[in-house]
């Protein structure tokens, strides 16, 4: 592996985490605390860059499925801004749907609805 992840909550908006680097099990810790401490000073949403991330695996999406989890209980969305690394993660493993990902590349963010507004399974009729 090379870079490890680092992470920095805006000093401004304490409800905004930018994370550069790999995310993966050694950081998975730092990652949580930080995603969920952007979750508790979010008042109406939590944002999460994560443009900058250039390994992206299993550990990440457990985190990030526990940030939206913390996000439901408060009641405040969890918008993410992915980077191409994490896109293609969530896409392949079918995250993309389930956590209302819109299917363009070009889109910018991504909103990670609280879990009682996200069905986790669509009919096809409902995609349409």
């Amino acid at each position: 592996m090379g870079t490890q992840a680092q992470f920095e909550r805006d000093h401004v908006d304490a409800a905004r985490l930018t994370v550069v680097g790999e995310i993966d099990l050694g950081v998975a810790d730092e990652f949580r605390r930080a995603l969920i401490g952007a979750v508790e000073a979010a008042t109406t949403a939590a944002s999460v860059d994560l443009t900058g991330v250039t390994f992206f695996n299993s550990t990440g999406i457990a985190v990030l499925l526990e940030g939206r989890r913390a996000a439901g209980k408060r009641g405040v969305r969890l918008v993410i801004e992915p980077g191409s690394a994490v896109r293609r993660v969530l896409e392949l493993v079918g995250l993309g749907e389930h956590l209302d990902l819109p299917a363009r590349a070009g889109t910018a963010k991504w909103l990670l609805s609280p879990p009682a507004a996200a069905p986790l399974h669509r009919s096809p009729r409902d995609r349409a």
